[in-house]
């Protein structure tokens, strides 16, 4: 790399200011900024470059940048993403960004403790020992770490990244993703169904979330249905915010923009992912009782009558 361009200044930065579409690129669109060089325990000195939270998977995303291969990038990021764990309602409450919205504080203060955070390595290359020690972590001990090698270009005055992910493969993730689709949770919810119908905004939510859970019963804590509306091995991540419902599919062919466009044409709707990172897919905000209506026909989930 011929630019000086140091981790902690110009590439978190870079990130910061472009979060949306960073985390559209590396294939997690559901990963909420909570903030850059937080304190993560006051017994130590050092700070975590970026903690996200991710409220599809319910749980804190730590980051840790890089520029060049460095073997103990992954220890520091597991002793951060350790010390983040033990963080009460309080401390999240203390590092939450001035502009965090109902939706994330709710999920923030409904994770599973049981569920480990997730660590994302960004770095340019990576020795053997750091690949083969995230898979041990992830097949003996379910820790997901995510290892992105990072290519910065200078045109004019600009910088640009390419991102792609050399761990996990994707054939890996799906693996993984069914593996843990199939375990059950331990710990103890917090929060119920009517909880989160007494919670959302909109009145025609609690008929859909019976609608759901005559389907299968979903996780309350995050409020979520996973791997729902099945199609061609595909399923969809169907998540309840406070003012909408949020679908997203975790894969995408050609077409499908096009195809739901047609089918919702008054929703906002978005692709993410790239085929760089291997991970990509389709979210749609369904707004309305129309919305939901078009949505449950459109995949054919007719059998059973939502609006009931």
């Amino acid at each position: 790399m011929s630019e000086r361009i140091l981790e902690r200044s110009d590439l978190q930065e870079m990130i910061v200011n472009s979060w949306e579409a960073f985390v559209d690129e590396i294939g997690f669109p559901s990963l909420k900024l909570i903030g850059s060089e937080l304190l993560p325990h006051e017994s130590v000195g050092n700070r975590i470059d970026l903690l996200a939270f991710d409220e599809d998977q319910g749980r804190p995303v730590v980051f840790e940048l890089k520029r060049e291969r460095r073997k103990l990038q992954l220890l520091q990021a597991l002793s951060y993403a350790a010390m983040v764990w033990t963080w009460s309602n309080e401390e999240w409450a203390r590092n939450l960004p001035a502009d965090a919205d109902e939706d994330l504080i709710n999920s923030i203060q409904n994770f599973d403790p049981d569920l480990s955070p997730a660590v994302v390595l960004i770095a340019e290359q990576y020795d053997p020992e750091v690949i083969l020690t995230a898979d041990w972590l992830k097949q003996k001990h379910d820790v997901d770490v995510y290892c992105f090698s990072l290519g910065l270009y200078k045109f004019d005055n600009d910088l640009f990244a390419r991102l792609q992910m050399d761990y996990p493969l994707r054939q890996l993730q799906e693996i993984y993703r069914r593996r843990r689709a199939s375990r059950p949770s331990t710990g103890e919810t917090t929060q119920s169904w009517d909880d989160v119908k007494g919670w959302i905004t909109y009145a025609w939510g609690a008929r859909f979330i019976d609608y759901c859970r005559q389907i299968k019963e979903g996780d309350p804590s995050r409020r979520r249905f996973v791997h729902m509306f099945v199609e061609d091995e595909t399923g969809y991540y169907v998540s309840f915010q406070k003012e909408s419902v949020t679908i997203r599919s975790q894969s995408r062919v050609e077409g499908d923009l096009d195809r739901w466009r047609r089918a919702l044409p008054g929703a906002e709707m978005t692709e993410w992912g790239s085929d760089e990172t291997k991970n990509q897919g389709l979210t749609l905000w369904l707004r309305s009782e129309g919305d939901v209506d078009a949505f449950v026909r459109e995949v054919g989930a007719a059998p059973i009558d939502w609006t009931i």
